[in-house]
């Protein structure tokens, strides 16, 4: 067999072209690295990699511009933050049930937040606080106020008021809603009484313990009240039974009228102790010893309640 015979003039110029063209992708390869990291080096340096706006959405009580103010991120900042990060220290924010932050193109943020329903506002030293569903109180007071939830007054004791939030948040909804004030009326026997007074002209008295389980019955309670064409006192304090405003105050109150001399009475009773003090002893007395008035009225007891 003839050995095989290699043409070396034929494979000197393939082997050059080889060597050029791995020399062209070698050189092509390094320059388009740096290529990269120029360009990388100059979009970080550059507005198009920093935040140009920030879009919120879900400020209802709070303003816009206060939620901003409270973001970890700002504009002029990079797009390149964490969002988990930045939406676990937004939630820092006492304010925010939930944040949802994303990136929108090259460099628009948006942000979805979902703020604390309120359940009360509190009243102390003539400033409104904020009570938020979670029980905290804002120590903050409102600069401007508006009457959308209830109003306590008169609380002076920490334990009871952490308490009344307590069940405050174990309310349905629709009983919430006609709650125009909560004044903390502490008795000589029980030191838990409230008084609410009702969006619906009624008045109510109740304990904090057992506030919530009672007061989710106020509807149908009332259901039975409107025969009687007359407003009044629903007492649920031990058992459950009305007491009209004839009986307790000596005059016929309409609604509207009822409403606005209750907040008169409320104010009243912050400053002056020694009326409430009157006013207890008068009910003592009327439970012993009911007055005629009561009788043409008539008592709903527990049992039509249940």
């Amino acid at each position: 067999m003839a050995d095989k015979v290699i043409d070396l003039e034929n494979r000197i110029p393939k082997l050059a072209r080889r060597k050029k063209l791995r020399f062209i992708r070698q050189v092509s390869f390094i320059v388009l690295l740096v290529v990269l990291l120029v360009t990388i080096l100059w979009y970080r340096q550059s507005e198009f990699s920093q935040i140009q706006s920030i879009e919120l959405h879900g400020a209802d009580y709070k303003s816009m511009q206060y939620h901003l103010n409270q973001l970890p991120i700002e504009v002029g900042e990079s797009m390149w933050f964490d969002v988990e990060e930045v939406e676990q220290l937004a939630m820092n924010n006492r304010w925010l049930k939930s944040v949802k932050i994303e990136r929108e193109w090259l460099t628009h943020v948006i942000v979805t937040i979902e703020e604390y329903a309120h359940v009360g506002y509190l009243q102390r030293d003539g400033s409104y606080y904020p009570i938020l569903e979670n029980g905290e109180i804002v120590g903050e007071p409102l600069k401007t106020f508006v009457m959308d939830a209830p109003l306590l007054t008169n609380f002076k004791d920490d334990a009871y008021l952490a308490e009344l939030l307590k069940q405050l948040a174990q309310l349905d909804n629709e009983v919430h809603a006609l709650i125009s004030q909560i004044n903390y009326t502490p008795s000589k026997s029980d030191n838990s009484v409230v008084t609410l007074y009702m969006t619906d002209g009624y008045e109510v008295r109740a304990l904090i313990y057992e506030f919530a389980d009672k007061l989710n019955h106020y509807p149908s309670i009332v259901k039975q009240l409107v025969d009687l064409d007359v407003k009044g006192i629903v007492d649920l304090e031990v058992g459950s039974y009305f007491t009209s405003y004839d009986s307790e105050y000596g005059i016929r109150i309409d609604e509207s009228t009822y409403m606005e001399e209750a907040l008169d009475e409320s104010v009243e009773q912050n400053d002056a102790s020694e009326d409430e003090d009157e006013k207890q002893d008068k009910d003592e007395k009327k439970e012993e010893s009911p007055s005629s008035e009561d009788q043409s009225y008539g008592m709903i007891t527990s049992n039509k309640f249940a």
